[in-house]
């Protein structure tokens, strides 16, 4: 399988150090627990042994949502200018 990806990664001109089967696995992965948020999915599909292992993943994508929505979600929701006053 390894050296499938390899070629393929090769033949489509994107085969950089660090791309591998491996990254396409983690890939899946990640992609996998961001659009289910089933983290025992994960676990299954990827055939992990130790549910840490998968555990990464979910650790992944909750750290990329956070870096996407820190500009757009403001941190400070209780101080009195977002408070609606009536």
């Amino acid at each position: 399988m390894y050296e499938i990806v390899n070629r393929a990664l090769e033949c489509a001109g994107v085969k950089y150090p660090g791309h591998s089967c491996h990254t396409l696995r983690h890939s899946c992965g990640t992609n996998l627990y961001r659009s289910t948020k089933d983290i025992r999915l994960v676990q299954e599909t990827l055939r992990h042994a130790s549910p840490d292992m998968t555990a990464r993943y979910a650790h992944v994508s909750d750290r990329a949502e956070k870096r996407a929505t820190r500009n757009i979600v403001p941190t400070n929701v209780g101080d009195s200018q977002y408070i609606k006053q009536e």
